[in-house]
């Protein structure tokens, strides 16, 4: 309070005037001088007060200012909430973290920035008060996965300190609040990134600046066989190569650049592998080495699978059929050598191009439509041959197969086809059936030469004891013509003589039973090669002819007598009404034999298996509508089970060369089928009967299915 404020001039001087009437009394002067003296110091004291509030004020102000500041600066959230849960501070980071502006948070409660749930329960800020002095300042701290919620209602999370102090008598609660969702993130990244090097199909090293090794993922200890514990610290060794070439890795990631090549290394079991290696320098925020990161690759199973594709790539181009690679959308990528000299056309003319591109298909429209309904459509191989008109205008039949090409998930990535000439196919077919001809004559020609060789050795001693009874038959006549000289009468006595010198009666009756034994031995000879003939070819290569189907088997089973005949007897049963069958006779003929000499083979097999005596081969025909059937059984072992559903087995022939012929004969050439009957004993302990079926008419078995 300023004392002298309330004395004006006019006052002052008034006092003044005083002055001399009153300093006539002593008692006044020193009353007068105290007060004056007294008025002085007060008003010093009050002069101090006032400039010690000044500055008091002026402190305080600018503590709050600093603080202000502080608080407004702060990179975390930070708020003031009083033991009602009432915020009464809101810096700008806090603004930011939880997108309110202070001036609407101020006076709201902090459940609207703090989820109810994230805290324990513990939303009660005068019970919360209590339970922090009871708590230690380390333990002032929470972290929450998602107590944090922002003005849109998003959670996030948090980490939240709290700490209590008093204004005026008044408990206030400072709050600083920090949001964890990036440095979650970024944790989360580096976790991920972690799981990935460590489940990384790739073996992967880090080395520091010492290139000693400081880690190693899962993929490195089951490619090299060592484990971290020890490798960890330990330099890298040297593998198959030379130092020259560690030595330029060395180099290069000296000078900052990233090395890849391919090396050679060594597991611990001091096996050798190839691997591609890469090393990369990881420098400082200064730019200096700080560490190496090496990802090594073993690629010896691609290198080999590398090898295998160009040892098939070189099968493919030099293969003699023509083969073609067509991706899925139906566009050729790939044409061997063969292919493109058959063609006449380049891969890089008609890369990309439709098959048809490459030949004309018109000229078998049908069968190529079935191709495209299997293959393009139904996703199935085809195998067949069409009929193509090449670029020269040539009419050519090729056996083509298509296939599609899958993936690992049985998806189609593509078709190969593969060609070949028909007619090179057919050259091929016929030198092959001459060769199962000639191979089934040979198996039977000692068989046929004994059926020849016997009779004709029995007519050639025959002879020699007919040339010995001529001896005596010429003995005979000379009697006779000396006789016949005397003019004399030969008494009967004589002639009597002479007949009985020369066993006439032995003599009639041994000419003529060596001739007729002669007779019956040239005519078997004679139906023997007769049987040979019509075996060896009645027919000229495929042509099919009306043929007298019982007559083709008495031929067989005279031509294979000498195979059955030791240990099989034969029990014919020909059907006499039996129409002609219009097919190949030798092709059939061939067929029959080999069958009989199965047959025979089987009850032989039986035989050395301990059974007794002759067995059984029946042989018979029958009429059913359309069909001719065959009957051929035999009491010896039947066929393996394989063999049995080999036949069965239209698509493919069976294994057995034997059955293999039958199969083709019946099943392909002729559009018949065979199968076997293993029933049982159906009559004369008959254990195996193969039925083969044939159409009367040539073609009727591509209409009709033997019933």
């Amino acid at each position: 309070m300023d004392f002298w404020r309330f004395a004006d001039q006019d006052s002052l001087g008034g006092i003044i005037a005083l002055i001399p009437s009153l300093a006539r009394s002593p008692a006044w002067l020193v009353a007068i001088a105290g007060c004056l003296l007294l008025a002085f110091l007060v008003w010093r004291t009050i002069r101090a007060l006032q400039a010690r509030l000044t500055r008091a004020g002026t402190a305080v102000r600018d503590g709050e200012a600093r603080n202000r500041a502080v608080v407004d600066a702060m990179l975390d959230a930070h708020l003031v909430v009083d033991r009602r849960g009432i915020v009464s501070s809101f810096n700008p980071a806090a603004e930011e973290v939880f997108g309110w502006p202070a001036a609407e948070i101020i006076g709201q409660p902090v459940s609207l920035l703090i989820n109810d749930g994230g805290l324990a329960a513990r939303q009660d800020w005068n019970q919360r008060s209590d339970w922090m002095a009871a708590q230690p300042r380390t333990r002032r701290r929470w972290v929450h996965p998602r107590a944090g919620r922002r003005r849109d209602g998003t959670l996030f999370p948090l980490e939240i300190s709290i700490s209590d102090f008093s204004v005026d008598g008044r408990q206030l609660f400072s709050c600083t609040i920090r949001d964890l969702s990036a440095r979650w993130d970024q944790e989360a990244r580096l976790r991920r990134l972690a799981a990935a090097i460590e489940c990384a199909g790739d073996a992967i090293a880090i080395m520091g600046a010492d290139q000693r090794m400081q880690y190693v993922n899962a993929q490195y200890e089951r490619q090299t066989g060592y484990l971290r514990d020890e490798v960890l610290g330990q330099k890298p060794g040297h593998g198959g190569d030379a130092d020259e070439v560690y030595a330029g890795i060395r180099d290069a990631v000296g000078q900052g650049c990233a090395w890849t090549g391919r090396v050679r290394s060594h597991r611990r079991d001091g096996s050798s592998y190839d691997e591609e290696l890469t090393v990369t320098p990881v420098l400082d925020a200064g730019g200096a080495l700080s560490a190496y990161v090496a990802v090594l690759r073993d690629v010896t199973r691609r290198i080999e699978a590398d090898l295998e594709r160009h040892r098939l790539a070189e099968a493919l181009r030099h293969c003699a059929d023509s083969i073609e690679i067509i991706d899925a959308q139906g566009r050729i990528v790939y044409l061997n050598a063969a292919c493109e000299a058959s063609t006449g056309q380049r891969l890089d003319e008609v890369r990309g191009s439709r098959p048809e591109a490459l030949r004309d298909f018109g000229a078998d429209a049908a069968s190529y439509e079935d191709m495209l309904n299997t293959v393009f459509r139904g996703g199935r191989a085809w195998s067949g041959t069409l009929k193509v008109i090449t670029a020269d205008g040539e009419l050519r039949e090729e056996d083509t197969t298509v296939s599609p090409m899958r993936d690992d998930r049985d998806r189609i990535t593509g078709y190969i086809v593969v060609k070949r000439d028909a007619a090179e196919r057919r050259r091929l077919e016929a030198q092959a059936r001459q060769r199962d001809k000639l191979h089934t004559i040979g198996e039977i020609a000692g068989g046929i030469a004994t059926g020849i060789g016997d009779p004709l050795r029995a007519i050639g001693e025959r002879l020699q004891r007919l040339e010995r009874a001529f001896g005596g038959l010429d003995a005979l006549l000379a009697d006779l013509t000396a006789l016949a000289g005397d003019s004399r009468p030969v008494p009967p006595a004589t002639l009597a003589g002479c007949l009985q010198r020369a066993d006439a009666d032995f003599l009639r009756r041994e000419i003529r039973g060596m001739l007729a034994q002669s007779g019956e031995g040239l005519e078997r000879v004679a139906g023997i090669v007769e049987a040979m003939r019509e075996i060896a070819g009645t027919s000229h290569g495929d042509e099919k002819t009306a043929a007298d189907l019982n007559r083709t088997i008495r031929s067989t089973v005279t031509v294979a007598t000498a195979e059955w005949e030791p240990v099989a007897e034969l029990h014919a049963d020909l059907d006499p009404r039996l129409p002609p069958v219009r097919c190949v006779v030798a092709d059939i003929s061939l067929m029959l034999l080999d069958l009989l000499v199965t047959c025979a083979g089987a009850i032989a097999a039986g035989n050395a298996g301990g059974l007794r005596g002759k067995g059984i081969i029946t042989v018979g025909t029958r009429h059913l509508g359309d069909w001719a059937e065959i009957r051929i059984g035999h009491t010896g072992h039947g066929l393996s089970p394989e063999a049995r559903r080999a036949l069965f087995d239209r698509r493919v022939g069976p294994e057995n060369p034997v059955l293999a012929m039958a199969h083709e004969v019946v099943v392909q050439k002729h559009g018949g089928s065979i199968t076997l009957d293993t029933g049982g004993a159906a009559h004369h302990g008959v254990v195996a009967e193969f039925i083969i079926r044939l159409p009367l008419e040539a073609g009727a078995g591509s209409s009709r299915t033997a019933a």
